[in-house]
């Protein structure tokens, strides 16, 4: 299908539409359209979109584009003029593209990416060197989901304006991914971060800083905590620490692993289902918990 109409609202126009293959818009009039929200909505058998010179300099959504889009393979981007855009969550959930490159494009007013790749169960690849993200402050449920990751390189993901990273991991395997670049230091909520995440390991902890986490309720919901050293976790001014450990496999706090509740108020379910036989309860401070059961 090719495409050469002039239009300025493109929310949900091919949505549900199970028939659809494949699209080329590199002849569609897009400089007035303000939202593609939801614009391939569930499209099931959807290949290949052609979006080579598309200017959108208007457009403010890309909100759940192609959620859903589970046979998708291809996306040609040459240019995308993204000035204006505030919103791409959930652009990509549950899509079936197995790498995504952006051109490089001005996304200077992006705002949200929450849930941008969750659930792409096929996504190996991410290149964000051409994307924008410096006024991002949501990047919550971003990987959610995402069971083959192969390659993120995050040093050249900006985060330093993310407040929220909730689920951010959560159910992703990180078998192969280094986070020693990822920002965290102004982030506050890290709830459900790594719950029941695969293969995590002390590289994926060594560099995290929290000092302004506020929120870190079951961020290692249903971890294997097997010689896990939660020396690593600074997160002294953290307030919630709600099932922080809980339904945690293996775990083994390692003797020099301190975890430092100074400020927390709530660490109810802490160790919720959790086999305490090999924990040193020693290394918790918990002067000033209000609420623990």
């Amino acid at each position: 299908l090719k495409f050469n109409i002039k239009m300025t609202n493109c929310e949900k126009l091919f949505a549900e539409y199970k028939n659809l293959i494949s699209i080329d818009l590199s002849a569609f009039y897009a400089q007035e359209i303000y939202t593609m929200e939801s614009m391939f909505l569930n499209c099931e058998n959807l290949k290949s979109v052609n979006f080579s010179n598309f200017d959108s300099g208007k457009l403010t959504s890309m909100k759940e584009m192609f959620k859903g889009c589970i046979n998708l393979e291809e996306i040609k981007f040459s240019s995308l003029n993204a000035i204006n855009i505030t919103d791409m969550s959930e652009m990509f959930c549950n899509c079936g593209l197995k790498y995504i490159q952006f051109p490089h494009i001005n996304s200077k007013k992006l705002v949200n990416m929450e849930g941008m790749f969750s659930d792409c169960k096929n996504l190996k690849n991410v290149d964000f060197s051409s994307f924008i993200t410096e006024n991002v402050n949501n990047m919550s449920n971003l990987f959610k989901g995402c069971q083959n990751l192969e390659m993120i390189d995050f040093s050249k993901l900006n985060t330093r304006k993310v407040l929220n990273m909730s689920k951010m991991f959560m159910e992703a395997d990180l078998k192969n991914i280094d986070l020693s670049t990822l920002n965290t230091e102004n982030v506050k909520d890290l709830s459900y971060f790594f719950s029941k995440t695969k293969n995590l390991n002390n590289n994926h902890l060594s560099s995290l800083k929290l000092k302004k986490a506020y929120d870190l309720s079951k961020m290692f919901e249903g971890c294997d905590l097997n010689n896990i050293s939660l020396s690593y976790i600074d997160a002294q001014y953290a307030v919630d620490f709600f099932g922080f450990l809980s339904e945690c496999k293996n775990i083994k706090i390692n003797k020099n692993s301190t975890l430092n509740l100074r400020k927390c108020k709530n660490a109810n379910a802490l160790f919720y289902k959790c086999d305490l036989s090999k924990v040193n309860f020693s290394f918790i401070y918990i002067k000033n918990v209000e609420n623990m059961h």
